[in-house]
């Protein structure tokens, strides 16, 4: 930088016309190379005197200078406080003048800031960590902003495990302060490397009677996957949380070491004391999506060949892109028109399935045509086979429909499990009587595996519909009385539902006289917690129920009073 420089924009005249009387040889031997970045703000100069002096160009802060020093320090902790600097947004561009014309000067980056946002893009998009060492994101950085700073991946792993240690203490300290029970759910996956993995997310209440969901826990789990193994990581889990204690319940898919695992947590919840009887004949909650893709897939092995044959037709379209261009062409040849894709399914997920029958359906000419035109496709299924599909496909729509509303994330599903559950013992019940062999066969065949869990389901299902406002003990036993058509087995059902209630309600209170909650309190927000979902209103069973409530059905021998106080 040289003092002949033309800084008339911030320098005073005085200062410009002791600059401007240095002779040019004087100028030639006082030349200085400033390489500190403070100078990006500050002017040299010399006053009357002869002695250096810098210039703030912000704030126009005059500080006494020594070159042979070199000391910039005081200027640093000057910009750092410079009024003028702390006036200005991040995103502001700065005016300066250069040759004449006007350009723009993007404000100093904040490091700090861009290294958390940088980490919430690794994380938010599942990017690796060296994504900040490529040379096309260095330039990206560097022409949005020339003062930007690189970072290596190591400084980007570091700031996200502390971003991860700082949420992770929001979490605990949300868990701490909820006043209520907490229920779990935990799930096993197994990666393509073979690594197994295990997952635990808590959902609760909190104090503002809001739903809360977190993922907790998304850990490695190595081999054996014993019952012992998974509780001991489960607890491993829970003690790091600090919430053992409030554990009220667990829910898990139906595999055979999950069942002992429940039984080792049980026991030791007891054995701690935070357990009671009535608590440990709920804590168990089993996956009803899970227990109807063990149901449909039963009953789908009587159609087995026709399944397979559709399976392999699909695999054989999707091999590469001249047979999928074949099977486009022979959809414009018969006239038709392309309404949706042909889907792939995967064989463990029953409702993927579904959705490739239902897709190939519509193109059922088209494979039939195919067969004759393409010689390497063979796998096509027959006349009758096509008619099995369409009869088993219009079957498994309600299991579908089920398998959907209850897989919702964004609303409680808890009330809509015993409706959608007795829907399809009731649909079971009536199809053993099909006149379509294949059809009574197949609904015998689910209902075997259905009744191995419905004992086991029902109670604790049947408590979450006494619990919504809109249907209570009325809905329970109305439908009952279409599961079970003999009255004995209906009331003896019903007896066991409200013993379970009453146990519960008395576990309940107990426990809110301890806590000191008021009855009152809880009534009247209990209404805030869900407004409601269109789900439940719009089954068969709930508009039965609603019709014969307005009818007069459903009549009760108590007075109105005692109606209203029981």
């Amino acid at each position: 930088m040289s003092v002949e420089e033309d800084h008339d924009d911030v320098m005073s005249e005085e200062d410009i016309t002791v600059v401007e009387s240095m002779t040019s040889q004087e100028h030639a031997s006082k030349k200085r190379k400033f390489t500190s970045k403070v100078w990006n703000d500050f002017h040299w100069s010399r006053d009357k005197d002869g002695k250096e002096k810098a210039t703030c160009k912000n704030c126009r802060k005059e500080y006494a200078y020594d070159s042979q020093k070199g000391g910039t320090s005081t200027m640093s902790r000057h910009l750092k406080k410079c009024p003028r600097l702390k006036m200005q947004d991040v995103g502001q561009l700065l005016l300066s003048t250069n040759n004449g014309e006007l350009a723009t000067r993007a404000r100093k980056i904040d490091q700090s800031k861009f290294r958390d946002l940088v980490a919430r893009l690794i994380i938010g998009k599942n990017l690796p960590f060296n994504c900040v060492e490529w040379t096309e994101f260095r330039e990206l950085c560097s022409y949005l902003n020339v003062d930007v700073e690189t970072i290596s991946r190591n400084t980007t792993r570091s700031d996200i495990l502390k971003m991860h240690k700082f949420q992770k203490e929001v979490i605990r300290k949300k868990l701490q302060c909820s006043p209520g029970k907490m229920c779990l759910t935990s799930d096993m996956w197994t990666s393509v490397n073979t690594t197994g993995y295990i997952s635990l997310t808590v959902h609760f209440v909190d104090q503002d009677w809001v739903l809360q969901k977190f993922l907790l826990n998304f850990s490695p789990l190595p081999p054996p996957h014993t019952g012992q193994a998974l509780s001991d990581k489960l607890f491993l889990m829970l003690n790091d949380w600090g919430i053992e204690g409030k554990v009220t319940s667990i829910t898990l898919d139906n595999a055979a070491s999950n069942t002992s695992c429940v039984k080792i947590m049980k026991s030791r919840f007891i054995a701690r004391n935070v357990m009671s009887d009535t608590g440990k004949r709920n804590f168990h909650i089993r996956i009803c999506a899970h227990i109807i893709n063990l149901i449909v897939r039963d009953g789908l092995t009587e159609i087995d060949p026709a399944v397979i044959k559709i399976r392999l037709a699909v695999k054989y379209l999707k091999g590469s892109q001249r047979r999928k261009q074949n099977f486009l062409d022979t959809v414009s040849d018969l006239g038709m028109s392309v309404k949706m894709g042909v889907r792939q399914d995967v064989k463990t997920r029953w409702n993927s399935t579904y959705l490739m029958l239902q897709s190939c359906i519509s193109y059922e000419k088209v494979f039939t045509h195919l067969r004759l035109v393409d010689p390497d496709y063979a796998e096509s299924p027959n006349g009758e086979e096509w008619e099995q599909i369409k009869v088993v496909t219009k079957f498994l729509k309600v299991f579908y429909d089920l398998t959907t509303l209850f897989s919702g994330n964004k609303y409680p599903t808890s009330n809509f499990y015993f409706d959608g559950v007795c829907q399809i013992k009731v649909l079971l019940d009536q199809e053993t009587t099909n006149d379509i062999e294949f059809i009574r066969n197949m609904a015998k065949k689910m209902q075997e595996k259905f009744a191995k869990y419905w004992k086991k389901l029902s109670p604790i299902l049947a408590m979450a519909v006494v619990l919504d406002p809109r249907l209570k003990f009325e809905f329970v036993e109305f439908t009952l009385e279409k599961v079970y058509p003999v009255e004995r087995e209906m009331k003896k059902e019903v007896d066991i539902i409200r013993k379970r209630m009453a146990a519960l309600y008395k576990e309940y209170h107990t426990a809110s006289t301890l806590r000191g909650s008021t009855t009152t309190n809880e009534t009247q927000n209990s209404g805030t917690v869900n407004g409601g979902n269109s789900g439940l209103n719009g089954s068969a069973f709930m508009k039965e129920f609603a019709a014969a409530k307005k009818n007069g059905g459903q009549q009760s021998d108590k007075s109105e009073l005692e109606q209203y106080l029981s």
